[in-house]
């Protein structure tokens, strides 16, 4: 069979079992929003689908969307001297805390201690919330630094009982949160993201403190694979995952390191975290840290 017939029949019967597919709704109380995007690289920005475009094939340029961008079709020439607005600054690599450090070490760079702390004490309060729901002290203790280190630990690896029980394990992982619960209400009122907003942004800023970008970088979006209930989960049909939380990253284009990430939560209320999302806005945000460095940033639409 021709090949291209067979991919195009495999298509064909793909998207017929996505569009059979059906998603029940979680019996979960709390705030539930999808937002649904027609398009991959969705942003505030709108385009005519239906616009015919014309290019002009004696033209040296490909015209962008925007009908102002344009795209050369030829490589720029090689043999002429480089312009300093093109010299990159920083030697690309690793920062000096994160070189020659050991494995526990550099997890110890993203993950510092200040976030660990704040898990430890945010999940103290909700295990002093339920403890009176417990006969058994052994059950519901508070717990500390180590234990939290212990339940990443186990997380990614199957097998560790003598690090703790099944029950403890289960018991953390249904009480741990990421910010004080008792200021939460206050605090969404004014920003959607505010159950992981402080680790979120300390996260942040430990990406970008340990590792210095080559000289092509990328601002692009992913949609992370996430079904339960939220107020901003997005379903964007030609996404692998279709449902999920749409971040924008600036990563490098060689390393494919991560620097910086953004999560979109649509419109916020009003007040501080109240941001434009329009692309050009959400471009200039996650580059701050390289402005002025003679880097190249390509972004899509």
């Amino acid at each position: 069979m021709d090949y291209g017939k067979e991919q195009e029949r495999l298509l064909r019967l793909f998207e017929e079992e996505s569009s059979g597919e059906d998603y029940d709704d979680e019996e979960e109380t709390g705030e539930d929003y999808i937002e649904e995007r027609s398009e991959a690289s969705d942003t505030e920005q709108e385009f005519d689908e239906n616009e015919d475009e014309e290019i002009n094939a004696n033209e040296p340029y490909f015209m962008g969307r925007d009908k102002r961008t344009k795209w050369s079709k030829h490589c720029p020439p090689k043999n002429v001297r480089t312009r300093n607005e093109n010299l990159t600054l920083y030697l690309p690599g690793a920062k000096a805390r994160v070189k020659e450090n050991t494995p526990i070490g550099i997890w110890e760079c993203f993950f510092d201690n200040e976030i660990l702390n704040n898990i430890v004490n945010f999940t103290n309060i909700e295990i002093q919330k339920e403890t009176e729901k417990f006969s058994r002290y052994r059950d519901i203790y508070p717990t500390n630094l180590d234990e939290v280190r212990a339940l990443i630990g186990l997380s990614g690896i199957e097998v560790f009982r003598l690090t703790m029980s099944l029950r403890r394990f289960r018991t953390l992982l249904r009480f741990i949160r990421f910010d004080d619960i008792e200021t939460r209400q206050e605090r969404v009122a004014l920003d959607k993201l505010a159950p992981i907003r402080t680790l979120f942004d300390h996260f942040n800023e430990n990406l970008k403190n340990s590792y210095n970008h080559s000289d092509y970088v990328t601002v692009d979006e992913k949609l992370e694979d996430f079904r339960g209930r939220c107020g901003f989960r997005q379903y964007i049909p030609n996404k692998p995952n279709r449902y999920g939380i749409k971040i924008f990253a600036v990563s490098d284009a060689k390393m494919f390191y991560t620097s910086q990430m953004e999560v979109y939560v649509g419109q916020q209320p009003n007040g501080p975290y109240k941001i434009d999302t329009k692309a050009k806005a959400v471009v200039q945000r996650l580059c701050q840290h390289i402005f002025k460095t003679n880097r190249n940033i390509t972004t899509n639409n």
